[in-house]
């Protein structure tokens, strides 16, 4: 890996990028609604700010902060998300007081921490993870009774906010899942139209941030209402960013996810923007772990061309399944 890049310690993602971003540097995540890009956001936020794990105290960790700001999940369900990845804890578990063996916790032993050689104990993860976070990590969302995001929702705000926050203590990273956002409610004060906008923000005002805190910036936007629609294996582009398809272009390098196969919700995720001599052009197959919230590799699926979409294949399992063959026969005696 390239000593002068800064991994993510998300694993899929540190590929894609050919080990991890530059250490200033802007980049993006686009999706359809709801596929994953918050997600991906929160994964990155966590991973980036905790060295990857909350366990291991001997874990190389920032020596400042990372920020993320959410504006457009309120606060409560953004910590349960992390936390549960974090933790290693299923995300119905991570407020419970009492904080028991769960069945969920067999299927995931190779991934829990072990103390003389027993699981760490839920409760103990959690308070780790926390503690852990509470040093490294600043989420910035709507919370009840307190913080408002969304009054920091301006290329200003942000920008002053950071400011302020540098005073005390470095700037690691920034995350900014729901830049629609910030332009709805710039709007009212800009002559700029959306896309205007959106490629404004983007190419000049996170790049400020960038360059002023000397740390990468993420974002996350969302791809338009044509490619949401696209079939799973529908090529991916950055050009099909929402409103504004000039989004991606000042970009270091942008990462965009498909749409999700049926039934089992799978989607591909690849780096389509990018330094030639970095980043890789791989597509990889992902899915939800939806107890652990987390989005992880997705392993033995192949692509179901008949059907442009993906199907997972046993071990042994053939490659066509009778209806497939039956298929392909009939197309056959129709060539004949």
């Amino acid at each position: 890996m390239n000593q002068q890049l800064k991994p993510t310690n998300v694993r899929f993602v540190d590929r894609l990028l050919g080990g991890g971003t530059k250490p200033v540097g802007v980049y993006g995540i686009l999706s359809p609604t709801g596929v994953g890009k918050s997600m991906l956001a929160c994964m990155i936020a966590t991973d980036s700010s905790t060295g990857g794990s909350v366990f291991d105290d001997t874990t190389s960790r920032p020596t400042g902060l990372w920020v993320w700001f959410d504006f457009h999940n309120q606060g409560p369900p953004c910590r349960e998300r992390l936390v549960s990845h974090a933790a290693r804890i299923s995300r119905d578990q991570v407020w419970q007081q009492d904080l028991s063996v769960e069945d969920y916790e067999s299927s995931y032993m190779k991934m829990l921490p072990q103390v003389d050689g027993q699981v760490m104990p839920a409760a103990e993860r959690r308070r780790r993870a926390t503690e852990c976070i509470n040093r490294q990590l600043l989420l910035v969302a709507d919370e009840p009774d307190r913080c408002h995001a969304h009054e920091l929702a301006t290329p200003t705000g942000i920008a002053d906010y950071l400011f302020w926050l540098s005073q005390t203590r470095p700037i690691e990273g920034i995350v900014i899942d729901g830049v629609p956002n910030v332009w709805n409610r710039a709007a009212d004060a800009t002559n700029l139209s959306e896309r205007e906008f959106l490629q404004q923000f983007v190419e000049r005002d996170c790049r400020t941030m960038a360059k002023q805190f000397q740390c990468p910036v993420w974002v996350t936007h969302q791809i338009s209402g044509a490619a949401s629609s696209a079939p799973p294996t529908a090529s991916l582009s950055h050009r099909d960013a929402a409103r504004c398809k000039t989004f991606a272009d000042s970009l270091d390098a942008c990462l965009v996810m498909g749409t999700q196969s049926d039934p089992d919700s799978i989607f591909s995720i690849q780096c389509t923007k990018g330094d030639r001599n970095l980043v890789s052009r791989e597509r990889i197959l992902l899915k939800h772990d939806d107890v652990l919230s987390s989005i992880v590799e997705a392993k033995d699926y192949v692509e179901d061309r008949r059907n442009k979409t993906w199907k997972k294949v046993a071990g042994s399992q053939p490659l066509l399944d009778e209806s497939e063959k039956n298929h392909i026969e009939d197309l056959l005696k129709q060539i004949r």
